[in-house]
């Protein structure tokens, strides 16, 4: 495939113009709503386009881009798709693949494995895990997630290893195994990264819920109350398993016993250290 067409325009789109395609496209498929997607020059076609504008281009996924190549979809369908995308009135979604493993999700630099509860406030569940049914027939562990911007606003939800991404955002971009959602340039809201038979990374992660502010990024967790106390403080990476990791309620913060490895804590308020084996504590 030829980097460059006969005007000589290159095939790397401009970050400005994908982005404004996403927005266009209300980042899913214009005409079946898949959150994996692909660029498309729909009128004209690539091979005849003398720039990239967003306005002559549109979000397809692969199937969908397939049918059109193959002329299964024609490009009139797909021009009054542009006009109302799918992901107008629905979410852009699609599969996550967690694996058959067992279950990790790496938050900031640390690893928790097999958590059932990662991150649960005021008896909302945050971040969780569903074990298999029956592991003998080789069910998947499903995640489920509810992130929010740092205004309160929903962005992101994982139901049963399914996730969804709202048009609210000002960009959702699928980039590789990661998902990067911004509340406005430069500014992230959530970068994750699914690794299959691996784990789940949340690489960065700027939310508000019910007045608690949750921050991570390649170094730290923390978790800020409505009363602007930071409860919780995690970096060093290191690894931490158990069944419930972060219970907070009331802005009180509560576990089970968790097995640590080379982590290194923050901590304010009644906790007992009793829960926590090889960890550095700091109160």
């Amino acid at each position: 495939m030829a980097n460059s067409n006969k005007h000589g325009l290159n095939r790397t789109i401009p970050q400005s113009v994908q982005r404004t395609i996403r927005q266009n496209s209300f980042f899913g498929c214009v005409i079946c709503g898949a959150g994996i997607c692909e660029f498309d020059h729909v009128d004209p076609e690539f091979e005849d386009a003398k720039i990239h504008e967003a306005d002559c281009m549109t979000l397809l996924c692969g199937s969908c881009h397939s049918k059109k190549t193959r002329g299964i979809i024609g490009v009139k369908t797909i021009k009054e798709a542009m006009k109302k995308p799918f992901c107008y009135n629905n979410e852009a979604s699609d599969f996550l693949d967690f694996g058959n493993g067992t279950p990790k999700i790496q938050f900031g630099n640390t690893l928790f494995i097999n958590p059932k509860i990662l991150i649960s406030i005021d008896g909302v569940n945050i971040l969780s895990i569903k074990p298999p049914e029956n592991a003998e027939q080789g069910k998947r562990s499903l995640l489920n997630a509810i992130f929010h911007n740092i205004y309160g606003v929903e962005t992101f939800r994982i139901v049963d290893n399914i996730w969804y991404g709202s048009s609210v955002n000002w960009d959702i971009e699928s980039k590789g195994k990661r998902i990067i959602i911004r509340t406005k340039k430069g500014v992230f809201a959530l970068n994750i990264e699914n690794i299959p038979d691996d784990k789940f990374v949340i690489h960065k992660l700027n939310m508000s819920y019910k007045g608690y502010v949750i921050i991570a990024d390649s170094n730290e967790v923390q978790v800020i109350t409505p009363s602007d106390k930071e409860i919780f403080a995690l970096n060093g990476g290191g690894t931490i398993e158990g069944d419930v990791v972060l219970n907070i309620v009331n802005e009180r913060l509560t576990f089970s016993n968790l097995e640590t490895n080379d982590v290194n804590l923050k901590l304010t308020g009644d906790v007992s250290h009793n829960v926590f084996k090889n960890a550095k504590i700091t109160l």
